[in-house]
Parts: C-alpha cells; sequence; structure tokens
C-alpha cells in the first residue's frame, strides 16, 4: 500500500504544484488589486487581507474542479493498469487530503505574511477584519471537505454519466445564484418568503459552535470518501 502511495504522489505531484501555485498567483493578484484601491481611495479606511481572500477562494475552485475531473481519469488508467480498486482508493484519498491540508497551511502562511505587510506598509491604516484565526482553525477541515466534495462529485459523473454531470451543474447554478438572493431577501424583506429562509439559515450559522463546524466539515469529508468508495468499489473501467 505505501508503494501505491507513493506512486500516487508521483501521478499527483503537478495538480500538487498547480494548486500551490494558483493560491500564490490569485494571492498576489489580491495584493496587487489591494494596492490600487489605496491608490485611487486614498480613505480606505481599513487593511482587509484581500490577497488571502482571492487566493483562497481560487484555490478551492481549482481542488474543487481538479478533484472531480481528475478522479475518473485516474481511476481508469491506474485499474486499466492493474491496480485494485482499493490500492488506489486509499492512494487517492491520502494524496487528495494531503495536498488539500497542505494548501490551506500554505493560504494561511500567505495570510500571516500579508497581514504583516500591511502593518509595515500601511502603519496608519486601522487593521482590517484578522482572518488568520479562522484559517487556523477552519482552513484544514474546509480544504478536506472541498477535496472530499470534488471526488464524490467526480465519482457520480464517471457513474452515471452526462445526467449526474448536468444535475451536479443545475444544483450548483442554483445555489450560486439563489444562496446570495436568499440572503439578501433576509436582509431587505425578512418577512417574505425568501426572507424567511435566509433568517432560518443565518441564525442556523450563528448558533452552531464554531468547534461544531470543525467536526462537521470532518464528518462532511468523511461522508464524501465513504460514498466515493461505496459507487468506485464495484465500478468498472470505461473508455
Amino acid at each position: 500500500m505505501l508503494q501505491a502511495i507513493k506512486k500516487q504522489f508521483q501521478v499527483q505531484w503537478k495538480d500538487w504544484l498547480a494548486t500551490d501555485g494558483m493560491i500564490v498567483g490569485a494571492g498576489l493578484i489580491g495584493v496587487l488589486l489591494f494596492q490600487l484601491l489605496t491608490r485611487l481611495d486614498t480613505d480606505t479606511a481599513s487593511g482587509f487581507a484581500l490577497g488571502t481572500l482571492t487566493g483562497g477562494i481560487a484555490a478551492a475552485i481549482f481542488i474543487l474542479v481538479v478533484s472531480t475531473a481528475q478522479i475518473a481519469v485516474c481511476f481508469n488508467l491506474q485499474i486499466a493498469m492493474g491496480s485494485t480498486r482499493k490500492q488506489f482508493l486509499v492512494s487517492w484519498f491520502v494524496v487528495e487530503m494531503t495536498e488539500a491540508t497542505a494548501a490551506a497551511v500554505l493560504l494561511t502562511l500567505f495570510c500571516f505574511c500579508e497581514e504583516r505587510l500591511y502593518l509595515m506598509w500601511y502603519p496608519e491604516m486601522e487593521a482590517g477584519p484578522d482572518i488568520l484565526p479562522y484559517l487556523i482553525r477552519f482552513g484544514i477541515p474546509a480544504a478536506v471537505a472541498v477535496a472530499a466534495l470534488g471526488n464524490f462529485c467526480g465519482s457520480l459523473i464517471l457513474r452515471y454519466g452526462k445526467k449526474a454531470f448536468w444535475a451536479l451543474w443545475a444544483a450548483w447554478m442554483v445555489l450560486w445564484i439563489g444562496f446570495p438572493r436568499i440572503m439578501d431577501a433576509a436582509e431587505k424583506a425578512p418577512g417574505s418568503f425568501y426572507g424567511k429562509i435566509g433568517v432560518a439559515v443565518s441564525r442556523f450559522f450563528r448558533t452552531v459552535p464554531s468547534n461544531m463546524w470543525v467536526l462537521l466539515m470532518f464528518l462532511f469529508a468523511a461522508a464524501g470518501m465513504i460514498l466515493t468508495w461505496g459507487i468506485l468499489k464495484k465500478q468498472q473501467v470505461t473508455g
């Protein structure tokens, strides 16, 4: 099994570097954007870690997309080359979760450096919201959950084809378009149907303790891996 994990690292090291490069590249773009904002608006009130935000969003989307796309390709290729399903799944999960953890650690370090740079560059500027403690607490479980979600979505597409793809696409669009509108309705029209849903969602997020969120993220990741295992353990090689 250790040999299978080693080979999986050798297969996926480019994805690893790409994820880390995405964090640094998108993060630096965010830092430059903040520099531009401070020059366009000299009354900028606080130094928000914009680079960390852009880097984190880019990395999350990249991990989700790559995990979804690559699991099908690697599954077909490695099983066709003689790997057992158990060897593939165990090595895949180990490498994916290690990569997600490393990405979360890198983003946390980037945030630390960015906040310190803003303190040096703009000593007169009020410090913005400190997101470093949130990254330290939630970064790794969130990254692991995103990777597990990508694996689950990829296994569904491998198993059910275009039907699963379009169903996932529809769910993504409903979430992407509908959720902001629901939360906006909660603020502007709390008595409306969507406003009531938004108020309930906001109340739920506020009442769940932070430590419980960490547990929920890890449980979500575990559920995603278990479901992926269940789907792929009998999946035939396609293509």
